[in-house]
């Protein structure tokens, strides 16, 4: 017990005062603070600091939750990856103010009079993210992909992808964007072992220098015959771009500047 009391208070200790003082106005304070209920106090501060309101009604919450990850629309120059974390945050705050159910329709599912698994509940999950991903991202980019899609569907030949990071490949794929690869579990294992991703990173460094072709190296000191979509220089791909974040302006024959 004295092991939790310490954990209790040095995570109540890292609150500001003004986050302190919300939590202890939930009507279930005195009753989580005395049993020293780590789980529960956790959960109230990622609620704060999702922006969820505690204090407020909570239709109302889950309303706004609700709105904001259906409406959400990717940036016309936002990347795929920022996307998907926006995406993924706001999912998140629509758990926290009680509507995970709200993504998972038990209709689709299971057949009647059967009850979902925790398993098949988090799969129709991410079918619903992977849809919601694709249906939402930028049309000026990824409209044809849309149609193409829909199109199929209509057909019989249902292609849509089934999972959040399915649907994050698809879209890097025809954006041309592999370095923007999902970050999963999955894409590290497949890494580990040799797969796709580990091939496009390190190439085959004996060969990636052509005669008279200067490469930069990126930040793992592989070279690479493919020119870098944020400092335009060749030798490395954007993931190791040794520019970190930043995207660096250049001029074309034309005076048209590409950043």
């Amino acid at each position: 017990m004295s092991s939790l009391n310490k954990l209790y208070n040095i995570i109540w200790g890292q609150c500001s005062e003004q986050l302190q003082a919300t939590v202890k106005f939930l009507d279930d304070y005195d009753t989580k603070e005395e049993g020293r209920d780590i789980v529960w106090l956790l959960t109230q501060l990622q609620r704060e600091t999702a922006g969820i309101d505690s204090l407020g009604n909570r239709h109302i919450t889950l309303i706004k939750t609700l709105r904001t990850l259906i409406n959400m629309r990717q940036g016309a120059d936002e990347i795929d990856d920022g996307y998907l974390k926006r995406m993924k945050a706001n999912a998140e705050s629509l758990k926290l103010a009680g509507g995970r159910h709200v993504m998972i329709s038990s209709n689709l599912i299971t057949k009647a009079g059967t009850k979902a698994t925790t398993q098949e509940e988090n799969v129709e999950l991410d079918k619903f993210l992977a849809a919601l991903f694709l249906s939402n991202a930028d049309p000026r980019r990824y409209a044809e992909l849309n149609k193409e899609l829909l199109h199929s569907a209509q057909l019989g030949n249902d292609q849509y992808p089934t999972m959040s990071s399915a649907a994050y490949e698809l879209m890097c794929r025809r954006s041309g964007r592999y370095e923007h690869r999902s970050r999963s579990n999955n894409s590290r294992d497949n890494s580990r072992h040799g797969g796709r991703l580990q091939f496009l990173q390190r190439g085959n460094n004996t060969n990636a220098k052509s005669d008279g072709e200067d490469l930069t190296p990126g930040k793992d000191g592989t070279e690479i015959n493919v020119e870098c979509y944020r400092c335009h220089k060749r030798g490395h791909y954007a993931v190791n771009c040794p520019q970190g974040g930043k995207r660096v302006s250049v001029q074309v024959s034309n005076g048209v500047s590409l950043t």
